[in-house]
């Protein structure tokens, strides 16, 4: 009800936000009148602190720090800045700066970053009122603010395998760690891993998949699917972002990623609207069922415009006995996986199963299987599948034939020695070569503990994981000593994963013979994971790569001043065509990545030009890059397809904050063969005011 005049006086606590509120009201008497109104709130203080930081530094950048102070009241006066750091050096930690009413100015402060993994830092300013000022105008003139920044450090990692053994009742090991002087032992690890399913030393497998660096729909679903297929496994990483509730986000994180690479015509692409592959369908079809059947929601659209686009792919063109095909067997154990097979495709595949590669022949036998195909053409197929593979003593792989399209398919042998593993535990859990393959997949880690790509790390934790799901029993009891000293005592039942792990840093420098005993039997792996400063040296293997800054005028340099606008510009030679390749270029911390779609008129990125010297290649172009991403400390493109040739891409960054920074590496590598790859040298750039 309003007063006399109309008015209904009202109060309200506003959130403790410095910013702009609008308020509105809307008025209506009791007949057909009614109004609304509407009045911008701003909520500041007398003095507020803006940081004036770089968004990241790296170790031993020296940088410009500090604050931009607003004035906000109507008295000029002197503000008195003082800072503090933590994980950096300061040349100073205080400033007094002449600031007028209503208006603002910097605090600058020299700092430069430690080797630690961040730096906070902390300013407080406080303004004093000059003779002009109204009365109490000084009053609660005080602000502060405190920012932490990740500094990136240059580091290579040394992962040492000291022992992987199987230990018989009452058995023990002990052998001496040997870590090297140069190792920074607070960022190095030892890990210690006691099972008894021979299974149990996978988790850097796993931990590789959880932190590559690129967020594909192959490299997403291989990070989030062995969370699902290998829980037990999971939970061994000890990673505090998987803890808890934790997995479950990450996993339904990865799954709503991967349904939004499904595009229009049912196939899924690589990157958000790039190309579809009907092999990225069938491979998210399957992934996406594993988390479905995990208990994750999908979208029953999602599973009906895939499965229809697959087959409406493979009755287009017919069966081939070609990777093509292979695809096609894949998709077809899909459909009968989700219970809806397609009768007619097993019959044209396994009309041509002996054409197959043997990836596609290991999920033609898995498709009929749960098809519940003739058992004679179950027992031609299987046949066939193991006459595929290649024993060794007690080992055993699966060697595929490389043929043209082999990296399209970001194929492998151990990828395919992992694919027929687990057909074969699916389809006969009693074959002579389910142990071979094992150990063989097993033995094909690099020193890290894992595969060459994320494609063979993925299938073989898969595939392992439900190899060591077979029935163990019994129990033992591991107790694990260091310079004498017991660090460790765990009972370990069935197929239970015993991991401990420990830094370096918080053992005795001195102590360096490792004993463990196990009075039940069981597999036990010693690695300790080094970590040494990367010297940064350029590399060249499979491809060449140069990078050049440019000022306004083209030249180049690595002097820059403060709002200036630089050229990056990134020159690649590929002398063969490659597949999956990732470009990935890190900006010095003074700089800010000029993002060109936020220009006047939606701007689209630069497009790479190419500079092979054949005008064919000029017009047709030699690479399109699929994918690009600007992030806070670099640049990244990818792209599908690589053909041999020349090419150029520049993008813009602006000069931001004095001082001098690293600029590490630009590296380029074909995704699914890592040792194909190269890196530029370090460099310095020095940014003045």
């Amino acid at each position: 009800m309003t007063d006399a005049r109309g008015e209904i006086p009202f109060t309200f606590t506003a959130p403790d936000n410095l910013t702009a509120f609008r308020l509105m009201a809307v008025a209506a008497d009791g007949s057909d009148q009614f109004g609304a109104g509407e009045k911008r709130l701003t909520v500041n203080k007398p003095v507020m602190a803006a940081p004036a930081l770089p968004r990241f530094l790296r170790s031993n950048d020296a940088a410009s720090v500090g604050i931009v102070v607003h004035n906000n009241s109507d008295a000029a006066g002197k503000a008195i800045v003082t800072a503090k750091a933590d994980g950096a050096t300061l040349e100073s930690t205080q400033q007094i700066i002449d600031i007028a009413a209503n208006s603002s100015a910097r605090a600058r402060f020299s700092a430069k970053a430690s080797e630690n993994a961040a730096a906070t830092f902390e300013f407080t300013v406080a303004i004093g009122s000059d003779k002009s000022a109204r009365p109490g105008a000084e009053r609660n003139a005080r602000d502060s603010v405190r920012v932490t920044v990740p500094i990136d450090r240059p580091r290579v990692y040394d992962n040492r395998l000291i022992v992987e053994q199987a230990l018989p009742k009452n058995g023990a090991w002990s052998g001496s760690l040997g870590v090297g002087a140069d190792v920074l032992r607070g960022e190095s690890s030892l890990s210690i891993t006691v099972d008894r399913t021979g299974v149990g030393d996978l988790a850097p497998g796993l931990r590789s998949l959880v932190e590559y660096p690129y967020g594909c729909l192959e490299q997403t679903m291989s990070r989030f699917i062995p969370l699902v297929a290998a829980k037990d496994l999971a939970n061994t990483l000890d990673d505090p972002s998987l803890k808890g509730t934790k997995a479950g986000a990450f996993i339904k994180a990865g799954t709503a990623k991967v349904i939004r690479h499904q595009q229009g015509d049912g196939h899924f692409s690589l990157w958000p609207q790039s190309q579809t592959y009907p092999h990225l369908t069938a491979y998210a079809m399957w992934g996406l069922t594993v988390a479905q059947q995990a208990g994750e929601e999908i979208p029953s659209e999602t599973f009906d415009n895939g499965i229809r686009a697959l087959q409406q792919w493979a009755n287009k063109g017919g069966v081939k006995p070609d990777g093509d095909g292979a695809v096609m067997a894949m998709g077809a154990y899909v459909m009968a996986l989700r219970g809806k097979p397609d009768a007619s495709l097993n019959t044209r595949l396994y009309a041509v199963r002996s054409g197959l590669p043997k990836w596609g022949q290991a999920f033609l036998l898995r498709a009929m299987k749960k098809s519940k195909a003739d058992a004679a053409q179950l027992a031609e197929l299987q046949k066939l599948v193991e006459a595929g593979i290649t024993v060794d003593g007690t080992r055993a792989i699966v060697k595929e034939a490389a043929g043209k399209d082999h990296y399209h398919y970001m194929h492998s042998d151990i990828r395919a020695s992992a694919m027929t593993l687990a057909a074969l535990l699916e389809v006969d859990p009693q074959s002579k070569y389910i142990d071979k393959l094992a150990l063989g997949i097993k033995g094909a880690r690099g020193k890290a503990g894992d595969w060459v790509s994320t494609q063979e790390t993925l299938w073989s934790l898969v595939a392992l994981a439900d190899y060591g799901k077979r029935a163990v029993g019994g129990e033992t009891l591991a107790t694990i000593k260091l310079g004498g000293k017991q660090i460790g005592n765990r009972k370990i039942k069935g197929a239970e994963i015993a991991t401990f792990k420990l830094v370096l840093g918080d053992l005795p420098a001195t102590a360096d013979k490792l004993e463990l005993a196990v009075d039940g039997g069981a597999n036990v792996s010693v690695r300790v994971r080094e970590a040494r400063v990367d010297a940064l040296a350029p590399i060249e293997n499979g491809f060449t790569l140069k990078r050049s800054y440019l000022d306004a005028k083209g030249n180049v340099t690595r002097s820059f001043k403060a709002g200036d606008m630089v050229t990056v510009r990134v020159e690649v030679t590929a002398p063969e065509t490659r597949q999956w390749v990732a470009l990935v270029d890190p900006i010095p911390a003074g700089f800010e990545v000029v993002n060109p779609k936020l220009a006047a008129g939606g701007a689209q990125p630069n497009q790479p030009v190419t500079t092979n010297p054949d005008p064919w290649a000029r017009r047709w172009g030699y690479v399109t890059w699929d994918h690009q991403e600007l992030r806070d400390d670099r640049v990244q493109w990818f792209a599908d397809n690589m053909r041999a040739g020349s090419y150029q891409m520049t993008y813009q960054a602006r000069a931001t904050i004095d001082g001098t920074f690293s600029a590490m590496p630009a590296t380029i590598e074909a995704m699914y063969q890592p040792d194909v790859r190269a890196r530029t040298a370090r460099e310095v750039i020095t940014v003045t005011k």
